[in-house]
């Protein structure tokens, strides 16, 4: 599994689990994993890690959100 692969299941876990059980703090939540992936990505030296993490929580939200 690539990094990319378990850092969605990593945010979909987690804002799915706020989603469900502190919904209060969602939104607080999603900017906190969006730094978290930026960070991770810029960390690899991922290339747009910045449009990296944007993209990833766009999707990540689309699962959870349904």
């Amino acid at each position: 599994m690539s990094d990319s692969e378990q850092e969605f299941g990593w945010a979909v876990g987690r804002l799915a689990w706020f989603r469900d059980n502190r919904p209060d703090a969602f939104d607080a939540e999603v900017a906190r994993v969006t730094a978290d992936l930026l960070k991770r990505a810029t960390a690899r030296h991922k290339r747009s890690s910045g449009d990296y993490a944007v993209r990833t929580i766009q999707a990540v939200l689309r699962h959870v959100q349904g």
